[in-house]
């Protein structure tokens, strides 16, 4: 457990796994997890602009950011985005944007 009640700024918690080459930095298990969340972020922020989740991965050149493996999802959802659409006006659940650059054209 740790508190960050008072803490208004800095980083609370940080993990440095710089050489890592192969393995896992971080590893949670909960094999009978039937009701609830492995990882659960809350805020009760109203305007965020780096996002309340966000991976800062810029160099990375080849491979994969996210990558989920649901082989035996028989039913339910890899993903479920959901919103009641009341405050939803100008805004999308959802924006994929790419930025091309001839550049990077081998």
């Amino acid at each position: 457990y740790v508190d960050g009640s008072e803490q208004t700024g800095g980083t609370l918690l940080a993990m440095s796994a710089e050489h890592l080459t192969e393995g896992t930095g971080m590893h949670i298990t909960g094999d009978d997890l039937v009701t609830g969340s492995l990882i659960k972020l809350s805020s009760k922020s109203t305007n965020v602009t780096n996002g309340i989740l966000r991976m800062d991965t810029n160099d990375i050149r080849s491979g994969k950011l996210v990558s989920i493996e649901a082989n035996k999802l028989e039913d339910g959802s890899a993903i479920d985005i959901s919103n009641d659409g009341y405050y939803l006006s100008t805004v999308s659940l959802i924006n994929l944007s790419s930025l091309y650059h001839a550049e990077y054209l081998l």
